[in-house]
């Protein structure tokens, strides 16, 4: 003989839709803990296996140099510490150009981390930021950097400001 035992929860209604509820919310709590680790390992995509040294906007005005350790803007040449000028030669033609041991590499649109930018084949070769549409380096390019003092860099391009002498704005995340 099969015996078959059914089990309902009922709310204080009589009805079950407390525990029809209650399963929703289980997996809704499911689904927000697969967004949490979803989110944790973006975030782990950033670093990898990298010690992040520093992280910010950093705000280059033209024909001045940038430093992606510190995150600091300096004048062209001068600062040993310098990884780029930002080289305006015309309304028309712009350069980021690789400074003292610096190398870079256009990456794509695609956001990068730690690991993709410590295996780039970066060089010292300038990337063109020209018009029409900023050739090499329109906004919203990821480059990877190996900088001056050797650590490893990612930065997006935010914005090139033509009404400030073509100011150049970069998100960065230097690592160890």
């Amino acid at each position: 003989m099969l015996t078959v035992f059914l089990f309902f929860a009922c709310n204080d209604k009589g009805d079950d839709s407390q525990a029809e509820g209650d399963a929703d919310t289980d997996s809704d709590t499911d689904s927000d803990s697969d967004t949490d680790s979803d989110t944790d390992s973006d975030s782990d995509s950033d670093t990898d296996s990298g010690t992040l040294h520093g992280s910010g906007t950093l705000v280059v005005s033209g024909t001045w140099s940038g430093d992606l350790d510190e995150g600091l803007e300096g004048t062209y040449g001068e600062d040993k510490s310098m990884d780029f000028f930002w080289n305006i030669q015309s309304d028309t033609a712009r350069y980021l150009v690789p400074e003292h041991d610096a190398t870079f590499l256009v990456m794509g649109a695609s956001k990068v981390g730690y690991a993709e930018c410590d295996d780039a084949k970066t060089t010292k070769d300038p990337i063109d930021a020209s018009d029409p549409a900023y050739t090499d380096m329109p906004i919203g390019t990821w480059v990877c950097a190996h900088t001056a003092e050797g650590r490893v860099t990612a930065f997006v391009v935010s914005d090139i400001d033509s009404k400030k002498n073509y100011e150049l704005t970069v998100d960065y995340r230097t690592w160890e």
